[in-house]
């Protein structure tokens, strides 16, 4: 799909004679990713609790210097990015995976203080509220929504007090109507969001043209390779809009496969979880499961026009090798954790 997404633009952009330049990239991504899979189904996290505190800080260090002039990398108008010769990355997206793992770790370290508000309420609300704000900043607020939802769930999974669920509800959702009301990029996000026929010739554009891209598919699809939306019609066709491509080509049959695709692997990924032998092993399940699901149906809601346009890649399948890299490591992170936490694997030999 990335092939068929991208081909057009590609020819044009770059080479006529390279149609397959993301697709080429993408699979260098992709062999990339496969070997960060392998080796963390093999990690045993425990033995690497320890380096997490430096690693976490270390991310936050890098999502500081993406806003640094000479260092962040700015692309449509967005500073995500930090280039290091050929190669450029996201830090924004392995954030993800790093505050999913630092959580897990401090929650259960803290089982015992789980209901003392400042020895775990307070500490992963202090350092997702600071990821937040720089994420803002580049902007990338999408992420910045999802990784406020996997703190709320991680905290009420680890069994936090209920006014203190309540106390991180409202905090982030003060800090989302603060975005929301004074940030004017986001402003003019939802204002097309809201009314995208008034703004066809900005922000409603990609919008409009994601729902006539599945309205187009019908049932069954126009065939694979045949839809005419990637065609410069749908911006950012091989990365935040695929889903429309695929639902465009092949139909709604196609596009409810793939949601149920992501159910299947939501479902494993929770049963992972609710067989893990330890708390931080359950956590750090529910955390990885989560991050994936979570980027996942923003990017369809999105699509379909259920949300406002965030930026927020189509997990495994849209094109961006940060992002991909990122979540084929959860996914080993996940093998692992049901290889050496399962009650019922205790047979397995890990590394």
């Amino acid at each position: 799909m990335v092939y068929d997404a991208s081909a057009v633009s590609a020819a044009l952009r770059y080479r006529f004679d390279s149609p397959a330049y993301f697709f080429q990239r993408q699979i260098i991504w992709f062999l990339v990713g496969s070997i960060c899979m392998v080796m963390a189904s093999r990690l045993r996290l425990d033995k690497f609790q320890q380096y997490l505190l430096p690693i976490t800080f270390v991310s936050i260090v890098l999502l500081f210097l993406v806003l640094m002039p000479g260092i962040g990398h700015t692309v449509s108008g967005a500073k995500r990015w930090i280039r290091f010769g050929f190669v450029s990355f996201q830090p924004g997206e392995t954030i993800r995976l790093i505050l999913v793992l630092y959580l897990a770790h401090l929650l259960s370290i803290k089982t015992g203080k789980i209901k003392n508000f400042k020895d775990s309420f307070l500490p992963a609300i202090v350092v997702t509220g600071i990821i937040v704000i720089l994420l803002i900043a580049q902007p990338k607020v999408g992420t910045a929504l999802i990784l406020m939802f996997l703190t709320g769930l991680m905290l009420f999974i680890a069994g936090i007090p209920f006014y203190q669920l309540f106390l991180a509800l409202a905090a982030f959702g003060s800090l989302t109507f603060y975005a929301v009301s004074n940030v004017s990029y986001i402003q003019h996000r939802v204002d097309a969001w809201l009314n995208p026929a008034q703004h066809l010739q900005s922000l409603g554009f990609q919008t409009m043209q994601s729902l006539i891209a599945i309205g187009a598919g019908g049932i069954r699809g126009v065939g694979l390779g045949q839809g005419r939306q990637k065609m410069f019609y749908l911006p950012e066709a091989h990365t935040d809009m695929i889903f429309p491509v695929i639902a465009e080509e092949l139909g709604l049959i196609g596009a409810v496969c793939l949601v149920i695709c992501f159910g299947v692997l939501m479902i494993r990924g929770y049963q992972i979880a609710r067989n893990a032998s330890t708390t931080y092993a359950k956590l750090t399940a529910t955390g990885l499961t989560a991050s994936i699901m979570a980027p996942a149906y923003l990017n369809i809601m999105v699509a379909t026009g259920l949300f406002p346009v965030t930026g927020i890649a189509l997990p495994l399948i849209s094109y961006g090798g940060t992002a991909l890299v990122t979540d084929m490591t959860a996914m080993g992170l996940l093998s692992g954790i049901h290889r050496w936490s399962s009650p019922h694997r205790k047979d397995a030999r890990i590394v």
